[in-house]
């Protein structure tokens, strides 16, 4: 196959990592340890820093281990601002803000998997292990 594969609608399947990813990755990880050491103590800056490495995590498992399609990742990312938002209502001051992301993890999580499994699930299914599943894409021989 000659050319841009994306372009003829042939994506290539399973697992996949490209410079631009680590490069975004590196930036992101330097974002939130700057905003970490910014917070100098305030836990309310200290979890939001976190959010973006949860956040690229996520990316990462959606877009190069699952590959799942663009709207289940808006389905979770819609679901994980609400989650977030209605979680920010908390005291800065108070030594249990860790509570933020046990919350936030005992929601979002079951959201995660229920996303992954219906994206394995589908028939144009073409991340990590889509050849050990029967209804995964299939290579066509030449």
């Amino acid at each position: 196959m000659n050319g841009n594969p994306f372009r003829l609608g042939q994506r290539p399947a399973g697992f996949r990592i490209f410079f631009s990813d680590m490069s975004v990755a590196f930036c992101v990880m330097v974002v939130a340890w700057f905003i970490w050491y910014w917070a100098q103590g305030d836990k309310l800056y200290q979890l939001l820093a976190l959010l973006p490495l949860v956040i690229l995590g996520h990316f990462f498992l959606f877009c190069n281990v699952f590959r799942i399609s663009r709207k289940l990742e808006l389905v979770w990312g819609i679901v994980f601002i609400i989650v977030a938002l209605a979680h920010l209502d908390f005291d800065r001051r108070s030594p249990a803000a860790w509570l933020f992301w046990l919350s936030m993890t005992t929601i979002q999580s079951p959201i995660t998997v229920a996303v992954l499994i219906w994206a394995i699930f589908t028939e144009d299914y073409h991340g990590i292990g889509y050849r050990l599943i029967p209804w995964g894409r299939k290579i066509k021989s030449r």
